[in-house]
């Protein structure tokens, strides 16, 4: 699961840096968020308490979609 947490990390910093109009449009994507939490686990900021990831996890799953976590979006037709 930490290795996912830094791809995925990664990945908003190079939508933000690369995309940025994308970006500003979709604040609910919580780039910056998902890079800060690769940077503090890649770099060892502080310990890791994996408890504490699940749980950021379970809340960002209730809050954004767990489709959307996942890959697939939601028709919001």
């Amino acid at each position: 699961m930490i290795r996912n947490f830094e791809v995925i990390g990664e990945a908003c910093h190079n939508i933000e840096r690369d995309y940025p109009d994308f970006a500003n449009s979709h604040l609910e994507l919580l780039l910056k968020f998902a890079y800060e939490m690769r940077n503090a686990i890649a770099h060892g900021y502080y310990q890791v308490d994996l408890e504490q990831v699940q749980n950021q996890w379970g809340l960002q799953k209730r809050n954004f979609g767990a489709n959307n976590l996942n890959g697939t979006t939601r028709n919001r037709g």
